[in-house]
């Protein structure tokens, strides 16, 4: 198994200020509560942002007492996804807005019933984080409203407050 945890740091600063050492060690494995960790590698990750392919590297710990693998994501991706969170909600707004996307439409259908999945939560989190959102009672308005919001609370670190706040993945299943 294994288990995540997110750094807060925006895309660009992302390519810009990558360092092959570690800075970002986990404090406290989730499994076992062990502290001790030793670097376990590096992976290779496709990330699909702004109509660009990246490659980045994702740095990789091993628990010392459980041997469990601690991936360290940044904050601008989710779990089992390519596209970073911004290319999600954008797909996601465009196809509430009935705008063309530049993505399939059965991909943005998929984006836009896991974001209806999931939009109870970020709510939930938006309004713990201050927002006090006065919603409308359509579906797509309630959405798009809460897109907006967290686009402007979460700019670069949604997906790592999502994660800490309800110990799910956005966009997850």
């Amino acid at each position: 198994m294994v288990l995540y945890k997110y750094i807060n740091q925006p895309i660009y600063s992302f390519f810009s200020n990558f360092k092959r050492h570690s800075d970002n060690r986990p404090e406290v494995c989730h499994n076992c509560r062990g502290t001790k960790f030793h670097g376990h590698g590096w992976r290779r990750r496709y990330v699909h942002h702004n109509g660009q392919d990246l490659h980045i590297l994702i740095q990789r710990f091993k628990c010392c007492n459980c041997s469990r693998t601690v991936t360290i994501l940044p904050s601008f991706l989710t779990r089992k996804f390519i596209r970073s969170v911004d290319d999600i909600l954008s797909h996601v707004r465009n196809s509430f807005y009935g705008l063309k996307n530049t993505v399939a439409r059965q991909v943005s259908t998929f984006y836009r019933r896991r974001f209806l999945r999931h939009l109870s939560p970020l709510i939930m989190l938006l309004n713990f984080h201050g927002a006090h959102l006065s919603l409308p009672e359509k579906e797509n308005e309630k959405a798009i409203k809460a897109i907006e919001t967290a686009q402007v609370q979460f700019p670069n670190s949604l997906s790592e407050s999502f994660f800490r706040n309800t110990n799910k993945h956005f966009m997850a299943y």
